[in-house]
C-alpha cells in the first residue's frame, strides 16, 4: 500500500515579508479490495472456544445430521485429500448444531471415533492371561465375530475395516482380549502392514448423538457456501498435506466468496481446523 504522501513547507524571502507556503493536506489511498482466500490452520479446541467451527464436508455434515435425528450408531467414510488423516470431530464431547435444518438443530452429548480408515490384518498370538483375566470362548461369540476369530487365531487372512460393527468389536474386544480355541488362550492383534496407513487418504467415523444440555458446547454451522465459494475451498485444499499450516485461493474472489468469507471464521475439515480470511 502506498502511505500519505508529506508535503514539504517553503518559504519566500524578500524585503521585510516572509511567508509560508501551506503545506500540502496528506491523503490515504483506498484500502485495495481483497484479492485473495486465506486458510490457516488453527488449533481445534481454541478455535471451538472462540467461534462457531462451519462443517465444509459434504458427508460430515449428512452423518452429523443422521446421528441427531436417529438413535443408531453412524458409520462413514471419505476421502479426506491429505495422508493418514486423523479426524477432528472425535475431539468434541458435546456440540450444538446450528442452521443444520428441522429439527436437528439444538445441542447434544457426542459419542465419536475416527481414524485413517485402511483395511486391519488381524491376527492372534497364544498367551498366559494374568489371574483372573475373562477369558472368553470363541464357540460362545455369535457367528460373525466367531469366524473371524477363527480366522485370526488359524493366520488366516483376517480383514476389517474399523468403522464396521465387525471393525468396532475387533478394536474395543478382541484386540487385547483373550480368547480360548481347542484348549488353548489367545490374545488378538493387529499384523502390522508396511505403509498401510500411510498411503490411505481416507477418514473412518463412528458416531452417535444424543440430547444433552452442557452449557458450553462446540457450536457447529451448516451453511451452504455456494458453488463459487466451494470451487474456491477445494482450490485451496487441493494439494495441501498433513503439514500444511496456510493455503490460499488467489483465482479472484466474488461476492459469494467475499459473503461467505465474511460470515465464516473457522472451517471445520476432516482433519483439522481452518481459520477463514480475507487479504
Amino acid at each position: 500500500m502506498v502511505g500519505a504522501a508529506v508535503g514539504s513547507a517553503g518559504c519566500v524571502v524578500g524585503g521585510d515579508d516572509e511567508s509560508a507556503s501551506p503545506s500540502p493536506t496528506g491523503s490515504a489511498s483506498p484500502t485495495a479490495a481483497p484479492s485473495r482466500l486465506v486458510l490457516e490452520a488453527a488449533d481445534a479446541a481454541d478455535a471451538a472456544a472462540e467461534a462457531p467451527l462451519t462443517v465444509y464436508p459434504n458427508a460430515l455434515q449428512h452423518w452429523l445430521r443422521r446421528a441427531a435425528s436417529t438413535d443408531e450408531t453412524v458409520r462413514g467414510h471419505a476421502d479426506s485429500g491429505v495422508h493418514t488423516p486423523e479426524p477432528v470431530v472425535p475431539q468434541f464431547e458435546t456440540v450444538r448444531l446450528a442452521s443444520a435444518g428441522g429439527s436437528v438443530d439444538g445441542t447434544y452429548d457426542l459419542s465419536a471415533e475416527g481414524g485413517t480408515r485402511y483395511e486391519l490384518l488381524v491376527g492372534a498370538d497364544p498367551a498366559d492371561p494374568p489371574a483372573g483375566t475373562t477369558v472368553t470362548p470363541v464357540e460362545s461369540l455369535p457367528e460373525r465375530r466367531r469366524e473371524f476369530a477363527r480366522s485370526a487365531i488359524s493366520a488366516e487372512r483376517a480383514t476389517v475395516y474399523p468403522e464396521t460393527a465387525l471393525g468396532e468389536w475387533v478394536r474395543h474386544e478382541l484386540f487385547g482380549g483373550y480368547f480360548e480355541h481347542d484348549g488353548e488362550t489367545y490374545r488378538g492383534t493387529e499384523v502390522q502392514q508396511t505403509d498401510a496407513a500411510f498411503f490411505s487418504t481416507e477418514a473412518w467415523y463412528v458416531l452417535s448423538l444424543s440430547p444433552g444440555t452442557a452449557e458450553d458446547p462446540v457450536v457447529l454451522r451448516f451453511p451452504d457456501p455456494g458453488a463459487a465459494a466451494t470451487d474456491a475451498i477445494d482450490a485451496a485444499l487441493s494439494g495441501i498435506d498433513d503439514g500444511t499450516r496456510r493455503t490460499t485461493y488467489d483465482g479472484g474472489l466474488s461476492d459469494a466468496i467475499v459473503q461467505f468469507a465474511s460470515e465464516t471464521t473457522y472451517l471445520l475439515t476432516h482433519d483439522r481446523v481452518w481459520g477463514v480470511s480475507l487479504e
